[in-house]
């Protein structure tokens, strides 16, 4: 017990000590989150508060025309998928990667994905598969698992679940 307590005053005292520091604190502007420039002044909160307060950001992002809703986070998905992309096309570039090692395994898929002559020439084959349990569906019983396997193989199924929210769906539409 005596080395238990001598251990955590060691530590507490060590920790105390690595706090003390002489350099000058700066001082940290508190950010709240909230961009105030997005407020559209001339909508009462009362009125509308979804447009009262991304009024002007909705005004000054266009919705790409390849999009049927943009917001935040489509903005952070783009951009994600723009830093991914970037790191993917450095990995792949690079000559000689270790066997086995990540760098090697990202430019060998990515080489694959890319090899759209194999591609072409492959067609569909590759998803006999998943295409002969969909055929063998019989029965409303056998859906279920039909659908289950599809999801798992990352393929899409004839409904999803999911709730936006995008001022082009009627209000009564928006739960989809």
């Amino acid at each position: 017990m005596k080395k238990i307590s001598t251990l955590a005053l060691g530590i507490a005292l060590s920790l105390g000590l690595a706090a003390c520091s002489s350099e000058p604190k700066t001082e940290v502007a508190a950010v709240s989150g909230i961009e105030l420039q997005n407020f559209d002044a001339s909508v009462r909160h009362q009125d509308d508060f979804y447009y009262s307060v991304n009024g002007k950001w909705l005004a000054n992002t266009p919705i790409p025309a390849d999009k049927s809703n943009y917001g935040a986070f489509s903005v952070l998905y783009d951009q994600s998928q723009d830093a991914l992309k970037k790191i993917i096309d450095e990995v792949a570039a690079k000559k000689n990667p270790a066997m086995g090692s990540n760098e090697q395994k990202i430019g060998d898929f990515n080489a694959s994905f890319m090899n759209t002559e194999l591609l072409e020439t492959l067609g569909v084959t590759p998803l006999n598969p998943l295409l002969n349990d969909i055929a063998s569906a019989k029965t409303h019983a056998d859906l279920p698992a039909v659908m289950g396997k599809l999801l798992t193989s990352g393929a899409s199924i004839p409904f999803g679940f999911s709730l936006i929210t995008t001022p082009k769906i009627r209000p009564n539409m928006r739960c989809i």
